[in-house]
């Protein structure tokens, strides 16, 4: 009987406190917020998902971006040609956001100056990453999921690692900011209402 009870897995001391470390509140807390890269822990980013949500196809067409670059659409001149319709969107739900009739719900959203231009950064990515037709959006896209989940080093690091290095694609994602937003352009000196 000794035998049938040695292949049984051993719980042991060692075992039970690795447990009971696992459910440590401040513990539990890390691992949510390492395996969802910040964002489970992070409100503006979350009600920047939402918004972005709610906002990706403001005053749509129905035309891809395509056809209303080759009709010669005021909106494609306005924006270059570059993801007409999210550009768009992103720039009506802006300015409707800036009215004064939103300073309350503003004044909550962000508190601080760079709670304010990071909640943009992240609507403005957000609603670019729609464009699932622009090739250079494409491109970003796949670097950033490779960094974050295909690197090789990120196999053998701990979480906080792999959130490290999915947070580093900020620098691509400026670069996307500067490229792809020529409706930010139009609406900078907003910004600072």
């Amino acid at each position: 009987n000794n035998n049938n009870n040695n292949n049984k897995p051993n719980h042991s001391t060692a075992d039970n406190n690795d447990n009971n470390n696992n459910t440590d509140p401040l513990t539990v807390a890390e691992q949510i917020h390492h395996s969802t890269f910040g964002i489970a822990t992070d409100p503006l980013a979350q009600f920047a998902i939402i918004f972005s949500a709610l906002i990706h196809d403001v005053e749509h067409t129905g035309l891809t971006n395509k056809e209303l670059v080759q009709e010669g659409s005021p909106l494609s001149i306005m924006y270059d040609g570059v993801s007409v319709a999210e550009q768009n969107s992103v720039a009506i739900a802006w300015n409707l956001l800036l009215k004064p009739d939103y300073d309350e719900l503003r004044n909550v959203m962000f508190s601080t100056p760079n709670e304010r231009y990071r909640f943009r950064q992240l609507v403005v990515n957000t609603v670019m990453a729609t464009d699932i037709i622009d090739k250079e959006l494409q491109a970003l896209r796949k670097n950033r999921w490779k960094k974050a989940f295909h690197d090789p080093q990120l196999q053998t690091t701990s979480p906080s690692a792999a959130a490290a290095a999915a947070n580093n694609t900020t620098s691509d994602t400026n670069t996307n900011d500067r490229n792809h937003s020529s409706s930010m352009k139009n609406n900078n000196n907003n910004n600072n209402n």
